[in-house]
């Protein structure tokens, strides 16, 4: 029996190999797809992490007292870097969890922050802020001396978390094209065109320099409101809905790119001017929505709602919009070795249990249970980091150290 679900990830991969050959404009390799099943046989484990420090708890210093916790990462040395959007600030912090430095600040000089957005922490203590109020990207040296301001292309869109490539100053953007928002292109005219390639932004001269390195799928806008603006038609899309897919990569060492892009538990490994060499199969598929599932998340976006005060929490969460299918993957994440974490998605919405996979050969490592807390950076040595809530509005990081088989 022919597996449909192969040949087609098996096709796709081939577009976007011959897709990245004709962004790039030469003749690079074009390497041949590797297709392979990720083994089921992984072990159970508890989420029994050591836990390191924690900063932003009520109790601590001025300096943790975080508003708006966006993004943070480690570098090389372990140290802890916070990106606290609402406050214009970067915090660095010890492995031990004291504090080593902070910088940026609200303005408009150098190294201070108009709108930033998002931030990427490099593994040699360089940092990255894009900055739209700046219209770039903001560099800073390994011990927050500002360097430089790094122009975005005047179609950029970057509402989401960059990520850093291990070796080279350059990031990848996750999930942009996903939020329906608009950029402005030249002449002032929204460009609401949704990108087809997953790219490389590299920071290293004074502007930006963009770099092809997989085809990838974009869901149909199935729901739009469209504007004529002169002979052109643009798609102004309504909104995400819940259960829609994002775009989600992990930049590993050696500088490939995991990513999924579908809603198939379907990890394809790409490399720059190579497309997909690799796809990880696993299990399992992606689900319909039914009103059961509709029902379940509701229930819980309303006790969310009504946990912060919201006195019109179930009105607000009958009005969700939901994707037509539940994704198998609902977050990707790389650690500092090339393991990848892959978080299913539990019924409600909110986070399944979560597989820990070997990139190499598709051995499924450990399983963690659903309501295991998935972190949002890995550091060296095993460290992990992720948020929680810390109560009255406030959020806190805990740093964790994993397990060796999770690594």
């Amino acid at each position: 029996m022919v597996d449909v679900r192969r040949w087609r990830l098996l096709w796709s991969a081939l577009v976007g190999a011959l897709a990245v050959v004709a962004a790039i404009g030469g003749h690079p390799r074009v390497a041949a797809q590797e297709v392979i099943e990720i083994s089921d046989r992984a072990q159970a484990i508890a989420p029994d992490f050591d836990e390191v420090y924690r900063v932003g708890v009520l109790a601590g210093e001025d300096w943790e007292q975080f508003t708006s916790i966006r993004d943070f990462g480690f570098d090389s040395a372990g140290n802890l870097h916070v990106f606290d959007d609402r406050a214009a600030k970067i915090t660095v912090v010890s492995p031990s969890g004291e504090l080593v430095r902070s910088f940026g600040g609200r303005g408009d000089g150098p190294g201070e922050f108009r709108r930033a957005i998002s931030a990427a922490v490099f593994r040699d203590g360089r940092l990255v802020v894009a900055d739209r109020g700046h219209g770039g990207f903001m560099v800073f040296a390994a011990h927050g001396e500002y360097e430089r301001l790094v122009r975005m292309p005047t179609r950029a869109t970057s509402t989401s978390a960059l990520k850093p490539f291990v070796g080279q100053l350059a990031v990848v953007e996750s999930g942009t094209w996903r939020a329906a928002d608009i950029s402005f292109g030249p002449g002032g005219l929204p460009d609401l065109t949704p990108p087809d390639l997953l790219e490389r932004t590299v920071l290293e001269g004074d502007s930006v320099e963009v770099e092809p390195i997989a085809k990838v799928w974009s869901p149909p806008r199935d729901e739009s409101m469209d504007f004529v603006l002169g002979d052109q038609v643009f798609h102004l899309g309504v909104g995400r809905r819940t259960f829609q897919p994002a775009l989600l990569p992990a930049p590993l060492p050696g500088g490939a790119v995991a990513f999924v892009d579908s809603t198939a538990y379907a990890i394809k490994i790409a490399e720059p001017g190579a497309g997909v060499v690799r796809i990880l199969l696993g299990r399992p598929d992606a689900k319909p929505v039914t009103e059961r599932v509709k029902d379940a998340v509701r229930r819980r976006r309303t006790a969310e709602l009504e946990a912060t005060g919201e006195e019109d929490a179930e009105r607000r969460a009958k009005n969700i919009r939901f994707y037509h299918e539940v994704p198998a993957v609902r977050d990707l994440q790389a650690t500092w070795s090339g393991r990848l974490w892959v978080q299913r998605y539990a019924e409600d919405g909110s986070g399944g249990a979560i597989d820990v996979v070997s990139v190499e050969d598709g051995v499924r490592l450990a399983t963690f249970p659903a309501g295991t807390p998935f972190p949002a950076a890995f550091g060296p040595g095993g460290l992990a980091a992720f948020v929680e809530d810390a109560g009255y509005d406030m959020k806190q990081i805990v740093v964790v150290r994993l397990p060796v088989r999770a690594r």
